[in-house]
C-alpha cells in the first residue's frame, strides 16, 4: 500500500510540473 501511494504522489507532483511547464508555452 504505501508504495502505491508513494507512486501515486509522485506521479501527481510529475502531472503538476507538466501543467506548470504548459502555462509557460
Amino acid at each position: 500500500m504505501a508504495l502505491i501511494a508513494k507512486l501515486s504522489r509522485e506521479t501527481a507532483l510529475y502531472v503538476a510540473d507538466l501543467d506548470k511547464a504548459a502555462a509557460f508555452v
